[in-house]
């Protein structure tokens, strides 16, 4: 169903609500919001990666101060905005293709003791194959999705290898994107 459309600078953007499933879970409606533009101030922005920059081993806090700057990140402010103090609502944004996943987990993706996800609860997938939140990698990105390990490079965050073409970064499974932004959302809502 066609809902609505927006401007993003010179490119006008369509874009569509759909309802996604999920295994063992009701409907949920995906709240598609252009992702060219600004988020709403709910959101904080903790990581942006532009290729074909690439971060250091260990770049949790680079830039910390410059959001428009090609590398910054400030995982430093995770727990600034978690919800009592294990709970962190985030959203994985792919500005090129026009979606993003948002979800919740209770570890920090930024804490190497943390292996795997915990506390996944998916709330808007754009992209649901094979995520399943993210976790501490630093070796190929700083962070990557945890659930696909023939293929562990996809939905990276924080990109550090420089083995991909034209320095493009490891989006969903199969994609390399240009651009991708990590948010945190100051809402400290519960899971019901």
């Amino acid at each position: 169903m066609l809902f609505g459309g927006t401007s993003c600078g010179d490119q006008s953007i369509m874009f569509r609500v759909r309802i996604l499933t999920q295994p063992g879970k009701a409907l949920i409606p995906f709240r598609h919001y252009p992702v060219c533009g600004p988020q709403s101030k709910m959101w904080k922005l903790i990581l942006s990666q532009r290729a074909p920059d690439r971060f250091p081993i260990g770049g949790w806090n680079i830039n910390t101060q410059d959001v428009d700057d090609s590398l910054h990140s400030q995982f430093n402010r995770l727990r600034d905005y978690s919800c009592k103090g294990t709970l962190y609502h985030f959203r994985l944004t792919y500005p090129e293709l026009g979606t993003y996943n948002e979800w919740y987990q209770t570890n920090d993706p930024s804490n190497q003791t943390h292996g795997s996800v915990s506390g996944y609860v998916g709330v808007a997938l754009g992209l649901p194959n094979n995520f399943s939140g993210l976790v501490f990698n630093n070796v190929d990105a700083l962070a990557m999705g945890d659930s696909n390990n023939a293929h562990p490079q996809w939905f990276s965050i924080g990109r550090i290898k420089t083995d991909t073409a034209n320095g493009s970064i490891p989006g969903p499974p199969n994609t390399f994107v240009s651009r991708v932004q990590l948010f945190i959302r100051d809402d400290c809502a519960s899971i019901k």
